[in-house]
C-alpha cells in the first residue's frame, strides 16, 4: 500500500467556487478509485484559490481480480446418450478459449447451465493511474469553465501545473499541455520559485513551508483567532458567529491568512451603521469592529485578512484603508444626498422600474400589493382599522427605496434604506420598521416580519411576485430559480402557519391573479402552476421539520389550500401512529379502500344512505352504530381542529371494522346488501379522508414513535 497525491495547480480560482470543487474532487476520486477495483483506507482534499488536492492513504499497490460469467448451452443439452460432450458445449468452450471439461454448472432460472468463469488478474495501480488521474480532472464539473488551449479541456480556471504521487513516485501524463510531476508552487510572490513535494503524506507540511496551508478548516481556524487577537488587542469585538459567509469567502480568498487592523475617519459613523457594515462586508471583505458583544456601537476600524506576510505592513493597510474610504464617501454622500427628499415623494419615480415586463413598472406592484393588503385586511382577516391604516401606508412606502442611488449602490440594503429614510420622515416605528420586514423571511428559517402590518405586506408581496412570474412563465426549474420563487413560496406558506390566518392559498392566488394584466399569460394554467408548486414547497418544508413523506402525501391528499389546517392534520398524523391500534386500522382501511376502489371500477353506486333495515350481521351493526355515533362525536373537534382527538375516536373503530371484515362478505351476490356494505365502507373512508387520506400510509411505524 502507497499513499496518492493529486494536486491541480491553476489560476486563481473563484472563492464561490471552492467547496463544491473540493466536494467533486473528493466523491470523484473516490468513485473512479473504487471503479477501477482499488481500494484504500480513507481520503482527504485540500484546497485554496490556485489548487485543489486529493490525498487518499493507503491505496492498494494492485486491483481487484475481476471475475466474469458467461452462461452456455443447457446442461440437458451438454452430452449425448453416451455421455460424450455435444458440439455445442464443445463449441461453447471453444469461443471462451478453454475445454468442456473447465465449465462449470450453474443453477438458474432457466435449469442448470454451463457456464465459464473467466478470472482476469487486476493491474498494478501503477498502470491504473496514468489513465485514471487525467480522466478524474475532466470530470469534474463547475457553474462557469474556461478553455484556454488547443486540447480545448473545460476547467474553471488554466491549469498550471500537476503533481501526482504514487508514494515517492510521480505519476507520468499529460493534460491540457501540462505534465505532471512532483513540482509543485508556494504562495505567489513570496516563493517564487517552485519545489518539490517528496511523498503525498508530506503534502500540507512540505506546503507550509512554504507559506500555504492548504487545510481550509485550519485556515479558518487561524483567521478566527488572528480577527479575536487582533479585535481584543484595540479593544474590540468582532461577532464572527454572524459573518459565518464572509468568514467562508475570506477562507476560500488566501492561501495565508493575516489579518490586518485598519481604520476609518470617525465622521463616517453618522453614516446609519447598516450601510457601514454592508460596504465592509460585501464590497471590501472586511470584518467590522464593535465595542462590545451588544453590538450596538460601531467603532471607526475594520479587521481585513490579506494572503501572506508583508515587510510594508503600513502600506497594505493604507491602501485597504483608501479603498474603504472611497467606498463610505460615496455611501454617505448618496444617503445625504437622497434624505432631502421623503421616501413617499419617491414613490412616483417607481413607474420608470420595470418589473415583469417593459410594459409593467414597480409602480403597478405597488397598487397591486395596496389592494391586495386591503382585501386581506377589510373582507379576509377582518383586521382592525389601525393595523389596516399601517398595513396600507407599509405598502405604499415599501418599495420606494429602490429608487435611491444608496440602493443602488447597496442592492443587499433595500428595505433597510427604506427603514432608515422612512426614521428621518418621521413615519411611524411600525411603518418604518414594516418597510425592512415586508422582504422577511429572507432565508427558509429567518426571522418573520413581527407586526401583523408588516406581516400582511409581507404576505401580499410574496403573493404578487409569485402570481406574476408564474403568469409571465417564469417559473423556478432544475436548481434555476432567479427571482427567488422558491423561497417566496416558503415565505408564504410560514408567515401563514405563525400567524395562524384562515387563508385558502387558491383564493389568494386567484385574487392576485386578478389583478395582473390579461395579456400576460394564461391564468389557469398559472394557478394550476402555483398550486402544485406550492403543495412541492410544503411538503420540503415539512421533510426538513422531520415528518416522512407518506405522512406528507396522506395530509395533503385530504386538502391542501388551508395552509394552518394541513399542519395541525399532518402532526396529528404523526401522533397517532404511535398508538398500538393505528397500524391494523390503517391495514383495515386500506383494504376498505382498495374494495370500494375495485367497486367503483364496477359501476357500483357508492352514494346512497346505509340502510339499517339491511342489516343482517351483529357485526354489521356495530359498525353502523359506532360510525353514526364518531361521526357526531368528531364534528365540533374538527371545527376546532383538534385533529389528536378527531384521530383517537377514528382509532375506536379498530374493533368493528376487524369484526365487520371477519363476519361479513361485502360483495354479495344480493345487489341491496352489496350497495349498502359498500356505502357502510364509503362512510369510514368519508370520515378517515376529512383528516388524510390513510391509504397511503406505509405500513411501518413512524420513525418518531
Amino acid at each position: 500500500m502507497k499513499d496518492l497525491l493529486l494536486e491541480i495547480g491553476t489560476e486563481e480560482i473563484p472563492a464561490r467556487f471552492l467547496p463544491a470543487a473540493l466536494s467533486g474532487l473528493h466523491s470523484s476520486g473516490q468513485a473512479a478509485l473504487e471503479k477501477a477495483g482499488l481500494s484504500f483506507k480513507g481520503s482527504q482534499v485540500y484546497g485554496t484559490p490556485r489548487r485543489l488536492a486529493l490525498v487518499v492513504e493507503g491505496l492498494v499497490d494492485k486491483a481487484r481480480d475481476q471475475e466474469q460469467e458467461f452462461l452456455g448451452p443447457a446442461l440437458a443439452q451438454a452430452k449425448d446418450a453416451g455421455g460424450n460432450w455435444t458440439p455445442a458445449a464443445q463449441g461453447f468452450a471453444r469461443s471462451q478459449g478453454t475445454t468442456p471439461e473447465k465449465l462449470d454448472v450453474r443453477e438458474t432460472d432457466r435449469g442448470a447451465r454451463l457456464v465459464f468463469l473467466k478470472r482476469t488478474p487486476g493491474a498494478a495501480a501503477e498502470k491504473i493511474l496514468p489513465a485514471l488521474l487525467p480522466e478524474l480532472i475532466r470530470s469534474l464539473t463547475f457553474p462557469k469553465g474556461m478553455v484556454w488551449e488547443e486540447s480545448h479541456l473545460l476547467f474553471v480556471r488554466p491549469i498550471r501545473w500537476i503533481v501526482a504521487l504514487y508514494g515517492a513516485k510521480p505519476v507520468a501524463f499529460t493534460l491540457a499541455g501540462v505534465k505532471s510531476g512532483r513540482r509543485t508552487c508556494g504562495l505567489r510572490f513570496q516563493t517564487r520559485k517552485p519545489f518539490d513535494v517528496p511523498a503525498p503524506s508530506r503534502y500540507a507540511a512540505v506546503l507550509k513551508n512554504h507559506c500555504v496551508i492548504v487545510d481550509p478548516e485550519e485556515r479558518k481556524d487561524l483567521i478566527l483567532k488572528q480577527i479575536h487577537q487582533v479585535a481584543k488587542s484595540h479593544h474590540g469585538h468582532v461577532p464572527v458567529e454572524e459573518y459565518r459567509e464572509l468568514l467562508e469567502e475570506v477562507t476560500h480568498l488566501v492561501e495565508h491568512p493575516v489579518a490586518v487592523l485598519g481604520k476609518f475617519d470617525p465622521r463616517f459613523l453618522a453614516v446609519p451603521k447598516e450601510v457601514l457594515i454592508t460596504s465592509m462586508k460585501k464590497h471590501q471583505k472586511y470584518f467590522p469592529v464593535f465595542k462590545d458583544a451588544t453590538r450596538q456601537v460601531l467603532l471607526p476600524h475594520f479587521i481585513a485578512v490579506r494572503n501572506g506576510f508583508s515587510d510594508n505592513q503600513s502600506v497594505v493597510r493604507e491602501g485597504y484603508e483608501r479603498v474603504l474610504s472611497a467606498r463610505l464617501s460615496d455611501a454617505a454622500f448618496f444617503f445625504e444626498e437622497h434624505s432631502r427628499q421623503t421616501l413617499a415623494s419617491r414613490v412616483p419615480d417607481l413607474r420608470g422600474v420595470a418589473f415583469l415586463s417593459p410594459s409593467l413598472s414597480l409602480a403597478d406592484k405597488t397598487e397591486r400589493v395596496q389592494r391586495l393588503t386591503d382585501r386581506l385586511c377589510l373582507e379576509v382577516l377582518r383586521t382592525s382599522s389601525a393595523v389596516q391604516a399601517a398595513a396600507s401606508r407599509v405598502a405604499l412606502l415599501a418599495k420606494a427605496d429602490l429608487t435611491t442611488g444608496l440602493v443602488g449602490e447597496f442592492p443587499e440594503l433595500q428595505g433597510i434604506v427604506g427603514r432608515l429614510y422612512a426614521e428621518k420622515d418621521g413615519e411611524p416605528l411600525e411603518v418604518s420598521r414594516g418597510i425592512e420586514e415586508h422582504y422577511w423571511p429572507l432565508t427558509a428559517d429567518g426571522p418573520l416580519p413581527s407586526e401583523e402590518s408588516s406581516a400582511l405586506v409581507s404576505l401580499a408581496d410574496k403573493i404578487d411576485t409569485l402570481a406574476g412570474n408564474f403568469l409571465a412563465g417564469k417559473i423556478p426549474s432544475g436548481s434555476q430559480d432567479p427571482y427567488g420563487l422558491r423561497r417566496a413560496a416558503v415565505g408564504v406558506l410560514r408567515l401563514i402557519e405563525s400567524r395562524g390566518w384562515g387563508v385558502r392559498l387558491t383564493d389568494l392566488m386567484a385574487g392576485a391573479l386578478d389583478l395582473l394584466p390579461t395579456d400576460l399569460g394564461d391564468r389557469p394554467r398559472a394557478a394550476r402552476a402555483l398550486a402544485d408548486f406550492f403543495q412541492q414547497r410544503w411538503g420540503a418544508l415539512a421533510e426538513a421539520r422531520g415528518f416522512r413523506s407518506d405522512e406528507i402525501d396522506a395530509a395533503a391528499a385530504a386538502g391542501f389550500e388551508d395552509v394552518v389546517d394541513v399542519w395541525a392534520r399532518l402532526s396529528a398524523i404523526q401522533g397517532v401512529r404511535r398508538n398500538p391500534d393505528f397500524a391494523p386500522l390503517s391495514i383495515a382501511f386500506k383494504r376498505a379502500a382498495n374494495l370500494l376502489k375495485q367497486a367503483e371500477k364496477k359501476g357500483e353506486s357508492l352514494t346512497g344512505p346505509v340502510r339499517k333495515d339491511l342489516f343482517r350481521t351483529e357485526a354489521e351493526r356495530a359498525l353502523g352504530s359506532r360510525l353514526a355515533e364518531i361521526q357526531n362525536e368528531v364534528e365540533p373537534f374538527l371545527a376546532a381542529r383538534d385533529y389528536p382527538k378527531v384521530l383517537a375516536r377514528l382509532v375506536s373503530l379498530r374493533g368493528p371494522v376487524d369484526a365487520f371484515f371477519l363476519s361479513v362478505v361485502v360483495m354479495d351476490p344480493d345487489p341491496d346488501l352489496r350497495r349498502n356494505r359498500l356505502a357502510l365502507l364509503a362512510g369510514v373512508r368519508s370520515l378517515f379522508g376529512r383528516v388524510a387520506d390513510f391509504s397511503r400510509l406505509q405500513d411501518t411505524p413512524s420513525a418518531s414513535a
